[in-house]
């Protein structure tokens, strides 16, 4: 079924997710095997920008093939079961270590390690990228940053995922997700603040 953002702007495919207790009121539960979220081809076009927040509730993996999970993957791709040419991801790693966000423009690449371990638990986890500097937090804290001479505008994803890799045959997020926020914008330390609270229906 559809999903329209607050603004009614922005209309996501959601794919066999039920809802469930979120974080604030109704969230996706995406169950790791066939439910994900996708979003249209050309809403990251010519950006030059970018701000990523999802709140998620992670279930533990069980077993080493459910572990290295996307919470969201944005990727050039030729087509669905083909390698991205260009991506951003953030992979899960295993729930103790291995979280970190990848880039590709195409010519550069650039892994930023993450040290969250949360598991059964709600955390926001916030990614902004302008000029090729990089911040990611967790909740509001920041928790990595670095500089990449990626062209973000270079990278033109037409495969937007939460929930889902940009590779074919990788394992798919099981969990919880709520609160869903994307800017072309770099959003502040105090934005993301806001977001703790709830997404307010003006945002």
């Amino acid at each position: 079924f559809m999903g329209e953002d607050y603004n009614g702007a922005v209309s996501a495919t959601i794919r066999n997710a039920s809802l469930v207790q979120g974080q604030y009121k109704y969230g996706l539960n995406l169950n790791g095997k066939t439910a994900y979220i996708r979003y249209p081809k050309d809403i990251f076009n010519s950006i030059s920008e970018l701000s990523v927040s999802i709140a998620y509730n992670w279930t533990t993996p069980s077993s080493i093939n459910e572990r290295n999970q996307k919470l969201f993957a944005f990727a050039n791709k030729d087509s669905s079961v083909s390698d991205p040419k260009a991506y951003i991801y953030l992979d899960m790693g295993n729930g103790t270590d291995g979280m970190k966000l990848c880039m590709s423009d195409g010519s550069e690449k650039a892994e930023i390690p993450i040290k969250v371990n949360a598991v059964s638990e709600w955390k926001r986890l916030t990614v902004t990228i302008k000029d090729g500097h990089v911040k990611v937090y967790s909740d509001k804290d920041l928790v990595a940053e670095k500089n990449t001479g990626i062209d973000l505008t270079a990278i033109s994803p037409n495969f937007n995922y939460v929930g889902k890799s940009c590779y074919k045959g990788d394992p798919l997020f099981c969990g919880t997700v709520d609160e869903i926020y994307i800017s072309d914008k770099e959003i502040s330390e105090k934005e993301i603040e806001s977001l703790m609270s709830g997404i307010a229906p003006s945002a």
